[in-house]
């Protein structure tokens, strides 16, 4: 008997922006996936708890504001140039919002994962920008956030098929599946498992590709983590999909500083990815 699994509908996002990463490409990025979706876009501008603190200090500091062009200010100027970039960031994501996406903007002051995390509540996508060479806080866990976790890089390439790192989790490949049918890319699943796993998952994946339409291709990822990069079809500018606590996590963010990466928390987070979905394709 076929059970019909729940859909993995994202109606709400959650994006968080900082002074590093106001740039119109991550913005675009993340208008495009709220586009794909049909969902509501919550922007959330973060004054860093460091920025904070350097506004304390006695000396000069240098802010990076939108395009990556930066100036020194001093202390008590501080705080009034993060206005003006949460300000800026405003303008640049109505633009590029435009009428094609439902989307509000807020300001919020503490540690960017850390606001997000209490901010999720009521959303099914977190969404964090990285500008060039920035990237997320590796000492915040990604698991508490305990909802799937975007992160959007400007170099992201969104013609290129989604790579989907399956290790046994079908979530993983659920939550690929979605996002790929929503973009209207094809999609490569990397199927990783010890050589005695190896057989019984691709037998998943293949009878799972049997229920799942589409243009899906199926390879095996290296067995050394740090050959994940280099594997042949898989491009740099691809959005790489795959589970929190996945051994290859740590070479693929490591590779891919500007691409896009959706990180699904651990099973029982309560993250629904099962099933079709049946958001537009653009």
């Amino acid at each position: 008997m076929n059970r019909r699994q729940p859909d993995w509908r994202v109606k709400r996002i959650l994006l968080t922006l900082e002074s590093a990463t106001i740039r119109p490409r991550v913005i675009e990025s993340a208008v495009k996936v709220a586009r794909a979706y049909g969902a509501d876009l919550a922007a959330l501008f973060v004054k860093t708890t460091d920025t904070a603190n350097m506004a304390a200090m006695p000396f000069d500091t240098f802010v990076v504001g939108p395009g990556g062009t930066g100036r020194t200010i001093k202390p008590e100027d501080l705080e009034g140039s993060l206005d003006r970039l949460a300000a800026s960031a405003k303008t640049m994501l109505a633009d590029i919002a435009g009428s094609h996406v439902k989307w509000t903007f807020q300001i919020a002051r503490g540690h960017p994962m850390e606001v997000a995390r209490e901010r999720a509540l009521g959303t099914d996508l977190v969404a964090i920008c990285t500008g060039i060479g920035v990237r997320p806080d590796p000492s915040y866990p990604h698991e508490q956030m305990q909802k799937p976790l975007l992160r959007l890089g400007p170099g992201t390439d969104w013609s290129q098929p989604v790579s989907v790192l399956y290790e046994g989790d079908i979530r993983i490949l659920n939550a690929g599946y979605a996002i790929a049918r929503s973009l209207g890319t094809p999609m490569t699943v990397m199927i990783a498992g010890g050589a005695d796993k190896m057989p019984v998952l691709r037998r998943r994946v293949r009878g799972w590709m049997k229920r799942h339409p589409g243009h899906v291709e199926m390879v095996d990822a290296p067995a050394e983590t740090a050959d994940i990069a280099g594997l042949s079809g898989i491009r740099s500018g691809s959005l790489y999909v795959f589970g929190a606590r996945s051994r290859y996590r740590g070479a693929i963010e490591a590779a891919l500083a500007d691409g896009s990466l959706l990180i699904i928390p651990p099973p029982g987070s309560g993250v629904e990815t099962e099933g079709p979905t049946n958001a537009k394709v653009l």
